[in-house]
């Protein structure tokens, strides 16, 4: 593993390997440098053994470097790169950048605007039936019906743009060892929809059980407060681990979640008294998703407080409650801009 990955079908062909298991396409130049997402994802599946060819900035033009190494054995695997295609080629005042950061010598010009979706419909051009998987943080960041600043306009899943049949997010270690495991085994693409972290597309009656269907595109694109509750449901349905998760335990009298909760009230409440005897304020109010707990959450605090501030039960303590809204709150205010 201490030779370059091959960037050319000869360095291909050095190797032993006619026919690469993974295709990984890149907008960066390739850097084998583990700061590098790419990196890291082409080192662990050779680790594994796959054999993996790198193909960095191809001319996106027509599909020749597309079909530089032929249909990989496994699947094609899209990134835009370490950084946003859009953010390398413009400023937050849209103006184009003159150098990128991420091609060699700083050459701006070396990746389309949008480079997943454009690496996507050409290798679609090239091979109609190739199965492709996107990464990475521009296809992270565009996993769900979004507005983006670009266009002005909220645009679809960048699976549907981009024609991609699956979607990893985050960091993806996890993710890509599953996918390439089960293409080996024969699995088609298709059919992979059970592995955490990624995304694919689906019919609303084929929604997984316990799924939580979110307002559809044409929705979001004409209602700010469909768009708001859509993107409130993919941030809370996003991680099991929530504070709920904690409290529940708890409730069912679960050792370790008492203990959990317990030390959370008391640094909660710890913070609490500080504004208290900074401030002296009549109302505290608790928002966040945690302040759904209500009850369980605020009576130790309101314990604590009343310990440990100045003058005790007999100080100046204020009306601690749960905020109206919530967690929501930040939501609507944003809808309502």
């Amino acid at each position: 593993m201490t030779n370059f990955l091959p960037v050319t079908m000869q360095e291909l062909l050095e190797t032993g390997v006619s026919q690469p298991d993974f295709v990984y396409i890149t907008g960066d130049a390739y850097v084998d440098h583990p700061s590098f997402g790419a990196a890291i994802i082409t080192r662990l599946l050779q680790s594994q053994g796959y054999s993996v060819a790198v193909l960095a900035q191809p001319d996106w033009h027509t599909v020749k470097d597309f079909t530089r190494f032929g249909k990989p054995r496994l699947a094609f695997l899209v990134t835009g790169g370490n950084i946003d295609s859009m953010v390398a080629h413009y400023t937050s005042a849209k103006r184009k950048r003159s150098t990128d950061m991420y091609s060699p010598g700083g050459r701006a010009g070396l990746r389309p605007d949008r480079a997943v979706i454009t690496y996507c419909r050409k290798i679609r051009e090239a091979y109609p039936d190739a199965a492709i998987a996107i990464g990475g943080l521009e296809a992270s960041l565009r996993r769900f019906a979004h507005y983006d600043y670009w266009d002005d306009t909220v645009r679809p899943s960048i699976l549907a743009d981009s024609g991609a049949d699956l979607l990893m997010y985050g960091m993806g270690e996890h993710q890509i060892t599953e996918l390439a495991q089960l293409l080996a085994e024969g699995v088609p693409i298709q059919e992979i929809t059970d592995i955490r972290g990624t995304c694919y597309l689906t019919s609303p009656e084929n929604t997984p059980w316990g799924g939580v269907q979110c307002p559809y595109y044409a929705q979001v694109c004409r209602d700010k407060k469909a768009y708001a509750k859509a993107t409130r449901q993919q941030y809370d349905q996003q991680d099991e681990i929530t504070g709920k998760t904690v409290f529940d335990a708890a409730d069912r009298g679960d050792e370790t979640a008492n203990a959990v909760v317990d030390r959370f009230c008391d640094y909660l409440g710890a913070g609490v008294t500080n504004i208290v005897n900074a401030l002296a304020p009549e109302v505290i109010l608790i928002g966040g998703g945690i302040s759904r707990q209500g009850e369980r959450l605020l009576a130790p605090v309101r314990r604590y407080v009343e310990k440990n501030c100045f003058g005790g039960k007999d100080g100046a303590i204020p009306i601690i409650a749960a905020a109206r809204l919530g967690n929501d709150a930040g939501i609507i205010g944003a809808a309502a801009l």
